[in-house]
């Protein structure tokens, strides 16, 4: 199942792998990238090919195609990880599935083994477990209630493309775009066994640092704890009131925290 990604790199080191989540964008990690990059060749995919195309994938099939497209792109041995939301979930996914890929792993407020159960924002809930059929989610979306829904989806997400756009008002092409968006991303959300993905999520042997906003308006703190613990999470790093997708104010914490995660075992090895 061979997928054909853009990537940028950016600095030069370690390999750290950084995965945004659905329907987001590359460029959202930019802060991310800059502060990193002096201390490890970043490496950030363009996963849009792999969350909206023509063909659905299951998330089990999207995790071993981007298996796939690290071995065959990146071509290293092995990579730190860092996931945000739904690529966190890639993330946590990869090092389940293929743990020789992975050295260690961050997860930026992943979206857990159970996300109908984790998310806190309940017209997202229900929304999500609506027939994944578009034209469904096209007329639930005209309506008053679906322009609210998008008003909250838009301040959740934080998606500079949205910044200028009245989701208010979309027509046409517009709100069948959108529509078709969250028609395939409900697909991907009721077509996996997720009880399976739980169940061996205390397999999981890498090291990991997860970064959460205890007052994420998508998910439920519990839901983080209950990942974190079944998944053997090492450290936490909480940023509250920094939003599900996090405020670029707050990235400068998070990068401090990522580098102190991964640089530990450098600076103790250099001054043993």
């Amino acid at each position: 199942m061979p997928v054909n990604l853009s990537f940028k790199t950016q600095g030069h080191g370690p390999d750290l792998i950084l995965l945004h989540g659905y329907a987001g964008r590359p460029q959202a990690l930019n802060i991310l990238t800059d502060s990193l990059s002096p201390y490890f060749r970043v490496v950030v995919p363009d996963l849009t090919d792999l969350y909206i195309n023509r063909k659905k994938w299951s998330f089990c099939q999207q995790v071993e195609m981007m298996n796939e497209w690290i071995r065959a792109r990146v071509n290293r041995p092995y990579y730190d990880v860092l996931g945000m939301s739904y690529g966190g979930a890639l993330a946590w996914g990869l090092s389940l599935q293929h743990p020789d890929l992975i050295n260690k792993l961050i997860l930026v407020n992943p979206m857990g083994s159970d996300p109908f159960q984790s998310i806190r924002y309940r017209p997202m809930s229900f929304f999500m477990r609506l027939p994944n059929w578009k034209p469904i989610s096209h007329a639930f979306l005209a309506t008053s209630a679906g322009k609210t829904f998008l008003l909250s989806a838009k301040e959740i997400f934080r998606d500079t493309r949205l910044e200028s756009l009245d989701v208010t008002n979309l027509h046409g092409k517009k709100l069948a775009f959108v529509a078709g968006l969250i028609s395939q991303f409900g697909w991907i959300l009721n077509q996996e066994n997720w009880s399976y993905w739980r169940d061996r999520l205390p397999e999981n042997t890498k090291e990991s640092l997860m970064i959460y906003d205890r007052r994420d308006p998508l998910f439920h703190e519990s839901s983080y704890e209950d990942f974190a613990q079944l998944f053997g999470v090492q450290e936490h790093f909480h940023i509250d009131g920094a939003g599900h997708i996090p405020h670029p104010r707050h990235y400068s914490l998070i990068a401090d925290s990522v580098l102190s995660f991964l640089m530990r075992d450098k600076l103790g090895a250099r001054f043993a």
